[in-house]
């Protein structure tokens, strides 16, 4: 152990550096040696530095897995303090986080572990690791120390792959698609910035973008031959970046085309051209007829021969070798018989905007001359042109319009033998057609690019390219090779809310290479503003037509036109009646120019109001520095009534901004004013305009006491003062003035005058002409009164309403009963009732005043009771009224023997009577009807005589009843009987007999000598009486002797019927005249009978 220097040598703060010498003698055959330590830094502490920081926090700083992470520090703790070590991670922003406090007394190395999402908490990036070092035992040391260590956390990786559909990045087609994705990395796995770059034109890649910030690069395609890069670079929030590229080497597609030149007639030997694109290698040919896979021969070579002997469809086909490998071409074509026919032509336009003319061109073939052409040009199905050859007119050409619609011509050729007919479609754009369009770009041989040019919401649905082949889907963007030169019609088939629509353009693929086309355009716009744009061509002849598009300053398209010129040619396309900024483009060889006309001035008129309350018009132009009028302007100022006040003319010329026209002075300052001008420069108007708000005067009257009028301005202050007058009858009753403000009113008030005289209040002037007449109706009175109880009278009034009350008096015989007011609206009435008065009395209602002197009696005549009765059945009394109508029911009784049977009331009108009818009441019982009321005191007994029957019958030959009444006349039939011994009733039926009358009753058929019984039973009494007569007992007597004699004796009733008797002889009838008998009783009949020989015999025979 050395020690270093005493006490006081060490100064504190200063620091030391310290090392040492050694040597070692030879020993034995080991030389000697020595050696020098490094030096030792020796820090001395100050007061109250208990522990040091002896080292730098050490550890791994460039962190790429998980870990744990180990970091130490070497601290001199000799004196074993208790210490806090505090770890914070700072961020590339600045900000910290605390990852972990712990304490420890270790002298010497201290050691602690992280993970890498802890030292990364913000994914890749730098950060810095620190320390802190303080003493928390309580020692009371203050010292601290602190250390750091800078981190580089985390890896970060850029990567992308690709799919191009088969092709690898050295080679790839124009147009083909190519689909990204991006598969870069970083640990740990936090979010990233990307940044996708694309070099070159950006018009030349589909997404027409420099770059795209998002993960994924959306699928591309380049429309230009070249080599273009693709670089992702990946950004990580703390700003470390990376980045991968990749070139793409892009070639134009490759095509073929063929054209063929020869006659049109087999046997020929045809020539075939192949014009290649992009085509690197030699061309080889082979021929076929038409749907045979035989071939006919081949050629090498870019133009070739070959003989077709027949007439017939043959197919050729060309291969060529190039970068993107073989490309293969076929022409298909017919060759016709030496006297065939083929109908053929060709329109200058197949679709446009409507109206458009359209000229067309024959190239109809035949082997023999043509003889008559016939042209179909509005598609009716019928030839309206029609010509030979020796009067061809010099153009063929019919206008078309009537968008959305299609026409099909028709051209039908004859010659000798034979007739052929050709069409061609021509449409007319729709409005949704009519804003779509699709450029055509060349990329040589028979390849060409074709590109959608659509409107918000407008899709393509497919594509046809006219030459048989499959045609395209809905891509906006495609290419096609035509394998033949020729004339193609390429349809776009677009689509927008269920409309469909389609878009053609004419592609003409040339023969062969040509001069390309040098297109200018220069733009003018004259001082009718029509706007001309002349397109010239000073380079070769344009092989498809270009289609120009002229926008309006809103970029609404006013006019759309194809075109196609030769070298040298120009086309001057106008578009009149423009103004501002008026451009053309062209879809294909992107010409663009644009002109700016004067605009159209830009009037406006706005009225003023001058000091004398009349209105000024001020004309204004908004473009006074490019809207010039081109012209005066004639326009007229009426009044409310639409008269004429003032008009002539106005032009507002460069850099004049305004003009002002005033109404003249001296009119209406009330009035309401139109200013109306209609010219080129526009229709102006100010329709009612006025500087002073005319008075509204309203008049208003009452039918009130006193008369008054109300005169009310519910319009503008009256600026001037108005006269008015009131009259009655023509005599003017009052006169003054008015000069109301806005929403004031006056009363002027008639007091003391009659209030249905009748008034008329008017005034004249600017305020208005108002007159208003107030005839209050007079009321009229109607009293009436009705013979009722109790007597009330009715005033009615049937005039205007009374304005004052009126008394009334009510008198009966001089004497006042009641009095009162009336005071009664239009309409109404009032009833005064006389309550508890004798109705009969007589009363008189008067009343005098305004509403007229009335006077009503009414004098009721009282009722005059008669009481009748009948003796009758039932019996009745009836009540007759010969007096005035019965205002009061009065009631009635009847008794009968002092007991009463039945009451009631009366009330009867004058003239009127009632019955009362005691039904089921026995009618000889005796009734008296009583009543006692204002109607009078009345009573009348009814006693009916009862009747008295007495019945009698006699014994005779017929059996009869008499019953005789002996006492008062029946009131109601009566029913009876007769029975016969046995009970049985024989007769039956009813009798009604006066006083002292009698009725009899036969008793038909009966038996005199039996007993019948009349019974009847009533009102008028009861009857069981008998017929009783004794029957005679006859006995017959003879003797022998002559004259033959018989003696008939009764010995009991008397004969009530005659006998006849019989006598016989012998069997013979001998009765004598005379045979009739009848015997009382006792009596005795002889009868003799002369000439009867009493020998033979006699025989007496009787009968009843």
């Amino acid at each position: 152990m050395y020690r270093l220097g005493g006490p006081g040598v060490c100064i504190r703060g200063v620091n030391y550096r310290l090392r040492y010498n050694a040597t070692a003698a030879a020993y034995g055959s080991v030389p000697d040696s020595s050696c020098t330590s490094p030096w030792l830094n020796i820090g001395v502490y100050g007061t109250g530095v208990g522990f040091q920081c002896e080292s730098e926090l050490t550890g791994p700083g460039n962190l790429t897995s998980d870990g744990p992470h180990s970091y130490s520090i070497s601290v001199d703790n000799g004196n074993g303090y208790n210490l806090q070590y505090r770890y914070i991670l700072t961020d590339w922003t600045g900000d910290e986080h605390v990852l972990r406090t712990t304490t420890s007394t270790t002298d010497g190395v201290f050691s602690q572990s992280f993970s890498l999402l802890e030292l990364g908490p913000h994914g890749v990036g730098n950060y810095t690791l620190h320390v802190e070092i303080s003493e928390v035992g309580g020692a009371g040391i203050s010292h601290t120390c602190e250390k750091s260590i800078a981190l580089n956390v985390g890896t970060l990786i850029a990567d992308f792959t690709y799919d191009a559909g088969g092709w690898s990045n050295s080679a790839v087609p124009v147009g083909q698609q190519i689909c990204f994705t991006n598969t870069s990395s970083t640990t740990p796995p936090l979010a990233l910035d990307y940044s996708w770059t694309i070099s070159g034109d950006p018009a030349h890649n589909s997404l027409g973008v420099s770059g795209s910030t998002d993960e994924d690069l959306p699928c591309l395609s380049f429309s230009q031959p070249g080599s273009y890069t693709i670089e992702l670079q990946v950004e990580s929030a703390s700003g470390r970046t990376d980045a991968k590229s990749l070139t793409f080497h892009v070639y134009g597609l490759q095509s073929i085309s063929i054209s063929r030149s020869g006659d049109a007639f087999a046997p020929s030997e045809q020539s075939f051209s192949a014009i290649g694109t992009n085509i690197t290698g030699g061309y080889t040919w082979q021929f076929y007829p038409d749907g045979s896979s035989t071939s006919l021969g081949s050629r090498s070579g870019a133009n070739v021969t070959f003989p077709f002997n027949t007439p017939g469809k043959y197919r050729a086909e060309v291969t060529g070798m190039g970068p993107l490998g073989p490309t293969t071409a076929m022409l298909e074509f017919t060759l016709l018989a030496p006297d065939a026919l083929a109908a053929r032509f060709k329109a200058s336009q197949y679709a446009g905007i409507g109206p458009f003319e359209v000229c067309f061109t024959d190239n109809s073939v035949s082997g023999t001359p043509i003889l008559t052409w016939e042209w179909d040009l509005d598609g009716d199905g019928l030839y309206e042109l029609s010509y030979d050859a020796g009067n061809k007119p010099a153009s063929i050409c019919h206008t078309y319009d009537g968008p959305g619609t299609q026409t099909l011509v028709s051209l039908r050729v004859t010659n000798a033998a034979f007739s052929d007919t050709a069409h061609n479609t021509i449409r007319v754009y729709s409005l949704l057609e009519s804003n779509a369009s699709f450029s055509v770009t060349p990329n040589g041989a028979g390849s060409y690019c074709f590109t959608a040019i659509l409107p918000d919401g407008v899709s393509v649905t497919g594509w046809d390219f006219g030459d048989g082949s499959p045609g395209g889907g809905p891509e906006e963007s495609l290419c096609h090779d035509f394998s033949a030169a020729g004339t193609y019609l390429v349809t776009m088939k677009i689509a927008k809310d269920g409309e469909t629509g389609e878009v053609v353009r004419e592609v003409e693929v040339p023969a062969g290479p040509a001069a390309t086309p040098d297109l200018s355009v220069t733009a003018t716009c004259s001082a009718d503003r029509t706007a001309s744009f002349t397109i010239t061509n000073n380079g070769g002849n344009m092989a498809t037509p270009d289609q120009a598009i002229i926008r309006d300053l809103n970029g609404a398209v006013v006019h759309t036109e194809s075109f196609r010129l030769d070298a040298g040619q120009s086309i001057t396309i106008s578009v009149a009646n423009m103004s501002g900024k008026v451009t053309l483009e062209t879809v294909d060889f992107q010409l663009s120019a644009e002109t700016t006309c004067f605009y159209p001035p830009e009037l406006s008129v706005a009225a003023t109001c001058s000091a004398n309350h009349l209105p000024v018009f001020t004309i204004t132009n908004a473009r006074p520095t490019d809207g010039p009028m081109a012209a005066p302007q004639a326009y007229e100022i009426r009044d409310s009534q639409g008269t004429v006040i003032d008009s002539g003319t106005f032009q507002l010329g460069l850099n004049q901004t305004s003009v002002d026209i005033p109404v003249p002075a001296g009119n209406n300052p009330y009035e309401t004013y139109s200013f109306t001008s209609t010219g080129a420069s526009g229709d102006l108007s100010v329709q009612g305009h006025r500087c002073a708000e005319p008075p509204q005067l309203s008049v208003s009257s009452q039918c009130d006491y006193p008369i008054a009028f109300t005169i009310t301005n519910t319009g503008g202050d009256m600026v001037l003062e108005q006269a008015y007058t009131i009259v009655s009858n023509g005599t003017p009753v009052t006169s003054g003035t008015l000069n109301l403000a806005a929403g004031a009113s006056t009363t002027v008030t008639l007091d003391g005058l009659d209030p249905y005289a009748g008034y008329t209040f008017s005034t004249t002037g600017f305020a208005g002409n108002h007159s208003l007449t107030q005839d209050c109706e007079r009321p009229a009175l109607e009293i009436t009164s009705q013979c009722d109880y109790p007597i009330a009278f009715t005033i009615t009034n049937t005039g205007g309403d009374m304005l004052l009350e009126q008394a009334y008096t009510i008198v009966s015989n001089g004497t006042p009963v009641t009095s009162g007011t009336l005071n009664l609206a239009a309409g109404a009435s009032t009833t005064v009732t006389l309550d508890g008065l004798d109705p009969y009395a007589g009363y008189t209602f008067s009343t005098t005043g305004f509403a007229g002197n009335h006077s009503l009696t009414q004098d009721c005549e009282r009722p005059a009771l008669e009481i009748t009765s009948q003796c009758d059945y039932p019996i009745a009394f009836t009540i007759t009224n010969t007096g005035g109508d019965m205002l009061l029911e009065q009631a009635y009784t009847i008794v009968s023997n002092g007991t009463p049977v039945t009451s009631g009331t009366l009330n009867l009108a004058a003239g009127t009577s009632t019955t009362v009818t005691l039904d089921g009441l026995d009618p000889y019982a005796g009734y008296t009807f009583s009543t006692t009321g204002f109607a009078g005191n009345h009573s009348l007994t009814q006693d009916c005589a009862r009747p008295a029957l007495n019945p009698t019958t006699q014994c005779a030959d017929i059996v009869t009843f008499t019953v005789t009444n002996d006492g008062g006349k029946m009131l109601t039939t009566q029913p009876y009987s007769v029975v016969d011994p046995n009970g049985i009733e024989v007769v039956a039926g009813s009798f009604d007999l006066d006083a002292n009358a009698s009725v009899t009753i036969p008793v038909p058929d009966a038996n005199p000598y039996h007993t019948y019984t009349l019974k009847t039973d009533g009102f008028a009494g009861t009857l069981d009486f008998a017929h009783l007569c004794e029957a005679p007992v006859l006995y017959v007597t003879t003797t022998c002797e002559s004259p033959a004699r018989f003696t008939i004796t009764n010995t009991g009733g008397d004969m009530l019927v005659p006998h006849t008797y019989r006598l016989f002889s012998d069997g013979r009838d001998v009765t004598p005249a005379g045979n009739e008998f009848m015997l009382l009783k006792g009596q005795s009949l002889r009868v003799d009978e002369p000439g009867v020989d009493m020998a033979r015999g006699l025989r007496f025979g009787s009968r009843y």
